[in-house]
């Protein structure tokens, strides 16, 4: 087995760290083919922070961890092409991320995974207004950045820096939490 499926696995067991690991194998080369797909450095930015949140929410459905480099590179090309037509997202909008619990997934997976559901949600509430409410039209409705800056009355390069900052926010918020459940002995979820 692969260094890389070692990790995928460890990653789909809930272990924050291997997921880092990946994330920092795998982003000069997803920057390197988003920059080729969309031409443009923040474009492709935007696209490879998509495409790793989509892919550490989705990751437990990776059936063939051997697969994830082709796996996560159609993830990538797929969020350059959605930002590059400005059309609407074909992810799952924020609401609907609590994925139902499938037949395969047991009593503990199916609380992890709410807990999960509600940390992200509960972070997002704690952005700041502006953010929030960038991240809700964009991620929750799926309106087009365009269709966003419309609504909120502002250029699209402030509601692109909105999204970005609450995208940071977001990650160092979930980082926060996971770095307190590892802290906390017996702690039901990470994420």
């Amino acid at each position: 087995m692969s260094e890389v499926s070692t990790l995928v696995l460890a990653a789909q067991a809930g272990d924050a760290r291997a997921f880092g690991e990946i994330a920092a194998r795998f982003y000069g080369i997803a920057r390197a083919a988003a920059i080729d797909r969309t031409g443009d450095p923040t474009l492709s930015e935007d696209a490879v922070q998509e495409a790793f949140v989509e892919a550490f929410l989705h990751l437990k459905r990776l059936k063939d961890p051997q697969a994830f480099p082709s796996w996560f590179r159609q993830i990538v090309l797929r969020q350059c092409s959605r930002l590059t037509r400005g059309q609407l997202s074909l992810e799952t909008p924020l609401q609907d991320m609590e994925d139902l619990p499938s037949e395969e997934m047991g009593p503990d997976e199916a609380l992890l995974q709410q807990e999960r559901s509600d940390r992200i949600r509960l972070a997002v509430e704690g952005l700041p207004e502006r953010e929030r409410l960038a991240v809700h039209l964009y991620y929750e409705e799926g309106l087009a950045l365009r269709e966003v800056a419309q609504r909120l009355r502002a250029p699209e390069s402030a509601i692109k820096r909105r999204l970005q900052s609450a995208r940071e926010r977001l990650r160092r918020a979930m980082l926060e939490e996971l770095s307190r459940d590892e802290a906390t002995p017996g702690s039901v979820g990470a994420l």
